[in-house]
């Protein structure tokens, strides 16, 4: 075995041997802070563990009637927006936005139902969406999200075909009277 072969034996020896950085440091310090007998308080590098105060917590109560109220409000932003539809009213300029927020309520209300009431997790749904963050039970209400969705999306689909066809149209009476009366 050469000398350097050796010296990685060594090394290698060592380090194996060796505490953890951390440890080493923490014993480094305390003799230091031993032969120097000063009242300067913990000085580890690394501090023990403390519990820290939880933040403000709702109270249980709380979180079941905002769940509560956040799938009555989605509900009713539904119905609104069905009966908006179904009446061939003018709808907002952004249609999605109110049931788009309504949706993420409801599912922010229940995870935080959940996280106070892990027991109130309940069996999977057919949109994948973790039983933690999704009641099963409100299928039916994310069935017609989807269905007022596709409703929208197409309206706004004539909506821009029926502009397209009309600055067509537009566009070929401009050019019949841009022509002149005598040709050239």
């Amino acid at each position: 075995m050469g000398p350097a072969t050796a010296r990685a034996v060594a090394l290698a020896f060592g380090l194996v041997l060796a505490p953890p950085v951390p440890d080493a440091i923490d014993a480094i310090t305390s003799t230091v802070a031993l032969l120097v007998s000063a009242e300067i308080g913990n000085m580890r590098s690394i501090s023990p563990a403390r519990s820290a105060p939880a933040g403000p917590m709702r109270p249980p109560s709380n979180a079941l009637s905002a769940y509560d109220k956040a799938v009555s409000d989605f509900k009713r932003t539904l119905t609104e927006r069905r009966a908006q539809i179904d009446s061939n009213q003018q709808l907002p300029n952004l249609p999605g936005q109110a049931l788009y927020l309504a949706r993420n309520n409801m599912i922010s209300a229940y995870k935080n139902l959940t996280d106070t009431f892990p027991s109130k997790i309940g069996r999977p749904n057919k949109f994948g969406i973790p039983p933690a963050y999704f009641d099963a039970d409100n299928e039916p209400l994310l069935d017609e999200y989807a269905a007022l969705f596709r409703i929208m999306e197409r309206e706004a689909c004539k909506q821009v075909y029926l502009r397209a066809e009309i600055g067509r149209r537009n566009g070929a009476q401009s050019e019949k009277r841009s022509r002149p009366l005598i040709p050239h």
